[in-house]
């Protein structure tokens, strides 16, 4: 255990601490990527049975149906996500 701990869910702050060498902390690879492709950070995989990956999600009502370029659009999110997903794999290993 720790002398002492922080508990928060501000981004900012956390980069802030890990920047001034003041602990660890748990983020997503998507919180972090930035700072892990440009070496300022190094990022190490969780593996841990029953823990879930992150989920990013479009909320939107339900009886409403996306537009076209909606649906264009989220699909080039995806790609790019998994694109990233692939990148961080490979930094990570």
């Amino acid at each position: 255990n720790p002398p002492h701990q922080i508990e928060c869910n501000d981004i900012r702050m956390m980069l802030s601490l890990f920047k001034n060498n003041l602990g660890i902390g748990i983020m997503s690879y998507l919180d972090a990527y930035a700072f892990i492709e440009n070496g300022e950070f190094e990022f190490r995989t969780i593996h841990e049975n029953g823990l879930h990956p992150i989920t990013l999600a479009l909320c939107v009502a339900p009886k409403r149906q996306l537009s076209r370029i909606s649906q264009i659009m989220m699909n080039q999110i995806i790609e790019h996500m998994e694109a990233l997903k692939l990148r961080m794999i490979e930094i990570t290993q």
